[in-house]
């Protein structure tokens, strides 16, 4: 019997893998995500922290045998940022960039978040004589 993941460690691996949240000045901006609730020791090193909690689960057999279940899972997604006084950016604007990041990484993996498409543009050598055909079997 095959077994899927837990919802919230799905959201906290994707977010990780795919976040990334730009400043005003270009740079990027180091984001934790963890699960559950705040930590104040993740502020020390990064300019906000976003956590993901289940808030509501519910499972119900779809048969009498129990074989099919539905399981609804409502997660809580939090973000959290530290007002510090020599920042380049307020906590506000930056809680809003993240929730943005948030809101698009969710969007774009939201039906497959277990596949990662790979770009390969640009990376061959500069030669006209690099081909690339398709693999068959």
């Amino acid at each position: 019997m095959s077994e899927t993941e837990d919802a919230v460690t799905t959201v906290v691996r994707l977010l990780k893998a795919k976040m990334r949240v730009v400043k005003d000045d270009g740079g990027l901006a180091s984001v934790s995500v963890a699960n559950e609730w705040q930590n104040t020791e993740a502020f020390k090193g990064s300019e906000g922290q976003v956590t993901v909690g289940l808030a509501e689960s519910t499972d119900q057999k779809m048969e009498l045998s129990g074989k099919t279940r539905r399981r609804l899972s409502l997660l809580r997604v939090n973000v959290w940022t530290a007002d510090t006084p020599g920042a380049s950016e307020s906590s506000r604007g930056m809680r809003g960039k993240i929730v943005e990041e948030v809101n698009r990484v969710i969007r774009q993996n939201r039906n497959k978040p277990n596949e990662t498409l790979y770009d390969f543009f640009n990376t061959g050598p500069p030669t006209q004589t690099y081909k690339a055909y398709p693999w068959q079997q």
